[in-house]
Formats: C-alpha cells, sequence, structure tokens
C-alpha cells in the first residue's frame, strides 16, 4: 500500500497503519508516548487500547514525517487529543512549535488500516482516492512487477 499527500507547503505528513499489527499499546506507549497520552490510554477498557495506541501513533508519525526530523523529534514532547475532531495537539515549549499553525486528520482508509495526515496549513482538506497501481504502471509504460510497484 502506498499512502501520497500532496500540498503546496513542504510541511506536510502521512502515515498509514495496519489495524491487524502486532502491538502491545501499554508497553509502547509507557516507553515513547507523552504522560498525558498514557494515562489516557490507561484510563480506557483493555479492548480500547490498540485502537487509541494506533490513533495516537499515526498521528505522531504524519507529525515527525511533516517536521521532516523522524524518530529525532522526542514523542513524548507533544501530546494528541484523537477524539476530537479535528485532533488536537499539545506541543512542549521545547519544541518551538505552535500548535496554531498544524491541522491534523485520521481517516480509517478501509477496514484495514488507519491513515492520519498533518499539515502546517490554514485550513486541511483531505481526499482519498484509491489508485491501481498495476492499472497506472501499465499506463506509463512500466513492466508489469507484482509487487514492486
Amino acid at each position: 500500500m502506498v499512502v501520497l499527500a500532496l500540498g503546496c507547503d513542504p510541511w506536510v505528513g502521512v502515515d498509514v497503519e495496519r489495524l491487524d499489527r502486532s502491538v502491545r499499546p501499554l508497553e509502547v506507549a509507557d516507553r515513547f508516548f507523552s504522560p498525558l497520552e498514557v494515562d489516557g490510554l490507561r484510563s480506557l477498557p483493555t479492548e480500547r487500547h490498540r485502537d487509541r495506541f494506533l490513533a495516537l501513533w499515526t498521528l505522531k508519525e504524519a507529525y515527525i514525517k511533516a517536521r521532516g526530523m523522524g524518530l529525532a523529534l522526542p514523542l513524548r514532547d507533544f501530546s494528541f487529543s484523537p477524539d476530537a475532531s479535528p485532533p488536537s495537539v499539545r506541543f512542549e515549549p521545547s519544541l518551538g512549535d505552535d500548535e496554531s499553525r498544524w491541522r491534523f486528520e485520521r481517516v480509517d482508509l478501509d477496514s484495514g488500516h488507519r491513515v492520519a495526515v498533518a499539515a502546517k496549513v490554514p485550513r486541511l482538506t483531505v481526499h482519498l482516492s484509491r489508485v491501481d497501481l498495476e492499472a497506472l504502471a501499465s499506463h506509463v509504460g512500466l513492466p508489469h512487477t507484482a509487487g514492486a510497484v
């Protein structure tokens, strides 16, 4: 699967995660998430841990990709409220960033994938389209190579 985010501004990031991926939500959250996020996760019934974890993880990944710094940005230094619509964020002063300039969206692409988009823009609109990669490769004259497109 390929997810592509397009924008007029270079500050855009996207993350997609499989909803059935193997993960230990509390173990990973304790290590990487902000105390506020960990407390929120622990306050939920166990059966909701995975969903909340993936909501937070995709938002965090989208943001660090938009910043272009990857895991060099400490994931503990920003906290998401994924239940807000759209999701909201709070940055620690050490990040040197301004919450009011960022927009975030979460979308379930299908029953098996969650997508988050982060953009440093005044307004964010997310449009999802499915593209058959083999048809696209054929259209531009690339040879058929299963799984390599």
